[in-house]
């Protein structure tokens, strides 16, 4: 659960697998780290959707261009 004033200072722009990465990023910055809740977990039928190679590379440079913008907006 994610306050309704938190939401609306986020500014997100990633698709995809990226999202979550970006979300959980923007709420770290904002002070607000994740609190993990249990769930019942109950294994997928067929095959994953996440390609791991690729949507981890994509992750990570979302993350690194994410760090990079915001160390430039501090040295201006």
């Amino acid at each position: 659960m994610i306050r309704r004033d938190v939401v609306e200072g986020l500014r997100l722009n990633s698709l995809g697998f990226e999202l979550e990465a970006e979300l959980f990023a923007s709420l770290a910055g904002m002070g607000h780290p994740p609190t993990w809740v249990r769930i019942p977990y109950r294994a997928r039928k067929g095959q994953a959707k996440l390609t791991s190679i690729l949507d981890g590379v994509r992750i990570l440079r979302k993350l690194l261009v994410r760090r990079v913008v915001a160390a430039r907006k501090t040295h201006l």
